[in-house]
């Protein structure tokens, strides 16, 4: 989609739908106030587009011009988990209240918004590539600090212990160098995508060619400039995930052939420079040279500390979701802390509401098997990725990034006579 096409698009849609685009472009800028909620929550823009973003969203649905969305059978499961989810946090509320637990369970719930939201704003390939080009657009402004910060001086420069791989890892004006990981891996997946549109549709040309591998080697520099193990290893899922999709061709396995060779030769100076200082501490655990508590960055005594506090709750506070327990861990249980979207999703909504969640990610997964090779790379890279950053981080706690990946599954989500005609 060319920018006078983006333009267009966006001049078209609804302002219940139009305001969405418009927040994904100002979120990169929004996130650099969050230190701003030291001061004042009421001075903080993020903290202020984070109550807004449900309040819109039930404007949007009150809209005469809001669209109606297509029936899916991928709907039922995430409905069943929101409403298990919706019902911990009430009683969370109801047991907790504080104008700190209001806005974290807002952030808790406003995933299931988006993506009920979002099934109603796409309802075709265009609008979905609308969003993507709009989340590219918004990258923008990260890269653009990324680059500043490596080519002259770190704006936060944060010194990493020996046992995270040592080094100055860069983050910027935010307070988490996951908010440049969302961008780096999205402009990636992104980029993959509409570098594989073209090559599928046999409209790929020379600067098409350029335009990736220079996206490819922002997004290395990107890396190792943040020192982000669980990005990498998404990264590298999505790249060869890219390459897999990308060499179905004579001439693009010449092409492949030749970036395999070459990147041989810098993939073990990137291993010893960036990865291997990462996994050091795996490595020593897995060699029996530190215990085990010591396994994802010292995050395995975290959970161990708290699945015996889960084990003294009642039965159905393992079901269901803790907040059942009415324990005084349960805030914490349910929250950033975890650094675990598995087990934070399972003390959340309970072992039902985990599986239930599981069975909607692999349903998405499933119907993205059955489309076009442009849109099952988009589909399944959005799902690894997703699943990949659930071991270590918590991907549906960082709205930006489940912009792009709930835009993605709410296409995916599409009747299968949209999806066939593209």
């Amino acid at each position: 989609m060319k920018f006078r096409d983006w333009k267009y698009w966006i001049s078209t849609l609804p302002w219940s739908m139009r305001w969405f685009a418009i927040l994904i472009l100002i979120r990169p800028v929004s996130d650099i106030f969050y230190t701003l909620k030291e001061v004042s929550p009421l001075l903080s823009p993020l903290y202020i587009v984070g109550v807004l973003t449900p309040v819109l969203i039930l404007m949007s649905f009150l809209s005469k011009k809001f669209p109606k969305k297509g029936k899916s059978n991928v709907d039922f499961y995430f409905t069943i988990w929101g409403a298990i989810v919706f019902i911990n946090l009430i009683i969370i509320l109801i047991f907790e209240f504080s104008l700190t637990v209001f806005g974290d369970c807002i952030k808790y719930f406003t995933p299931v918004l988006l993506f009920f939201y979002l099934r109603h704003f796409i309802r075709s390939k265009r609008d979905l590539t609308g969003l993507l080009q709009t989340f590219l657009y918004a990258a923008i402004f990260p890269f653009t600090m990324l680059l500043y910060e490596y080519l002259f001086n770190p704006i936060a420069g944060e010194l990493v212990s020996e046992g995270r791989g040592g080094g100055l890892r860069y983050r910027g004006g935010y307070a988490d160098v996951m908010n440049y990981a969302v961008y780096i891996i999205g402009a990636f997946l992104i980029s993959g995508y509409f570098f594989l549109s073209k090559k599928h549709a046999k409209q790929i040309s020379r600067s098409d060619i350029y335009k990736i591998i220079l996206v490819g080697i922002i997004c290395v520099l990107g890396l190792g400039s943040i020192i982000h193990t669980s990005s990498w290893a998404v990264f590298t899922a999505l790249f060869g995930l890219f390459m897999l999709f990308y060499l179905r061709s004579a001439k693009s396995l010449l092409m492949g052939l030749f970036v395999i060779i070459t990147l041989s030769f810098l993939s073990q100076l990137v291993y010893e420079s960036q990865i291997r200082p990462l996994i050091a501490k795996e490595i020593r655990v897995y060699e029996g040279e530190s215990k085990i508590e010591a396994s994802f960055n010292g995050r395995m005594g975290r959970w161990k500390r708290y699945f015996a506090i889960w084990q003294k709750m009642p039965y159905i506070s393992h079901v269901v979701g803790v907040s059942t327990s009415r324990f005084k861990e349960v805030t914490t249980m349910v929250g950033g802390g975890m650094h675990n979207d598995y087990i934070r999703i399972l003390f959340l909504s309970g072992i039902i509401g985990l599986m239930v969640y599981l069975i909607f990610i692999f349903s998405i997964l499933k119907r993205g098997n059955r489309l076009k090779p442009p849109e099952k790379f988009l589909v399944t890279g959005a799902v690894f990725s997703i699943l990949m950053y659930s071991v270590s981080a918590l991907p549906t706690l960082y709205t930006s990034l489940m912009y792009l990946f709930l835009s993605i599954f709410a296409y995916a989500c599409l009747p299968m006579r949209i999806l066939r005609k593209g």
